[in-house]
């Protein structure tokens, strides 16, 4: 049989009949079905994609990318090691800090903060948010950086600006039989956004040589050391075997592990439920082709009389069913695509940036996602098309000639 007779049935069964309109419309609608679940799940994932770099975008601003500590109290990190990672690694930025929990006191009300003391001019190679909200190139005497959730409660609280904040740190000293904390006030100047709540809430940075003399820590020791890099899953390996085993540099993912778990289950769930849109579209297909079979048994076995082999008849029907649904998907990709790209070009979401962090729904098509969404889709509508194909050529052409 010549492909161009194939491809001639194949595209008259596919117009539209007027003596059987029902077919062609259950044709339509399982190439809609598909259409629609395809799209449907193309935003779901851009959705998901976009939520997870936003996320990461800025868990990795406050965690930062790369983060040195040491493994025994009896061992620090001191000036000579920072030294020998900035000579081994000139590609990457190195922070040193120091780490301390405090108390602020909030009219009678005390919060609990995290305190760092950094150097400010190697704390914006490392952190992007203090670079931007921190213009100037050192700290002064004795200036807290506040996040600006944390200044706005204060000030709610106070009914006016606020100038300065007085910190309690959990280091005590011995006076008499008792142990009075150290309290020390700080001014301050500007406050940071980072997006996320509990960070604008909780950190506090300061200038480490301050701080080392409220905790009278030794001139060149530190708690840890901010790393910034672009590659950071492979640069931690490298650190990590330039490093004695007294220390060990971890990754921003792995202090998150849990949450980016939480996200990529969610994300699968979502794949696998917007899945079965596409899977019940396709029974329109098997049911389209079905009564199409029922419909054309006298064409088919006239067909099969004049010499067709069943082969070809299957896969005439076979390849209506694959053209229905290849033609769903890749509708439903195109306005998948142009759905995302519409929602955000015009930014038609809006969020509660006070709960999210951002204004604006993030969308991100992801290559990855898309050739999945692709490979999964036409493998279950090739699925499909093979039953009711495979039905049309079993059919008994002697019999049905016979009978009708």
């Amino acid at each position: 049989m010549p492909k161009t007779l194939i491809a001639f049935i194949c595209r008259k069964y596919l117009k539209y009949d007027k003596n059987l309109p029902f077919i062609f419309v259950t044709a339509c609608l399982a190439l809609v079905g598909i259409a629609i679940g395809v799209m449907v799940l193309v935003v779901t994932m851009a959705i998901m994609q976009g939520m997870t770099k936003e996320f990461e975008n800025k868990l990795m601003v406050m965690n930062y990318p790369l983060t040195l500590h040491q493994k025994y109290f009896n061992k620090k990190i001191n000036q000579d090691l920072l030294l020998k990672l900035q000579n081994q690694f000139p590609k990457l930025a190195f922070s040193p800090f120091i780490k301390t929990q405090a108390l602020l006191k909030d009219q009678d009300q005390f919060k609990g903060v995290l305190v760092f003391g950094v150097n400010a001019a190697l704390e914006k190679k490392t952190n992007p948010v203090f670079k931007q909200y921190f213009k100037k190139a050192q700290f002064a005497k004795f200036e807290a950086f506040i996040g600006k959730q944390l200044q706005q409660e204060l000030e709610q609280n106070k009914a006016q600006n606020l100038a300065k904040i007085s910190l309690y740190f959990t280091q005590s000293t011995m006076a008499g039989l008792l142990n009075m904390p150290r309290v020390k006030r700080f001014r301050l100047d500007k406050s940071f956004e980072s997006g996320l709540i509990n960070y604008d809430k909780t950190y506090i940075y300061t200038d480490i040589q301050d701080l080392r003399l409220i905790l009278k820590i030794a001139k060149d020791e530190f708690d840890g050391i901010h790393i910034f890099s672009k590659h950071p899953k492979q640069d931690q390996q490298k650190l990590n075997q330039f490093l004695d085993n007294q220390f060990f540099v971890i990754g921003w993912w792995e202090q998150n592990k849990a949450f980016f778990q939480a996200i990529a289950l969610e994300k699968k769930v979502f794949f696998i439920v917007l899945l079965l849109i596409i899977i019940i579209a396709t029974l329109n297909i098997i049911s389209a082709l079905l009564m199409t079979v029922m419909m054309r048994r006298k064409e088919i076995a006239f067909l099969l009389s004049l010499g067709v082999s069943r082969q070809q008849i299957k896969q005439i029907f076979f390849r209506i069913g694959a053209m229905i649904g290849i033609s769903g998907t890749s509708l439903g990709l195109i306005f998948g695509i142009l759905s995302v790209y519409v929602l955000n070009k015009f930014q038609l979401i809006k969020l509660d940036a006070a709960v999210y962090g951002i204004a604006t729904l993030p969308l991100e098509i992801s290559l990855l996602d898309l050739g999945f969404i692709t490979i999964v889709s036409i493998i279950i509508v090739l699925l499909a098309a093979f039953y009711p194909a495979k039905k049309a050529s079993e059919i008994n052409a002697l019999r049905v000639l016979r009978n009708e």
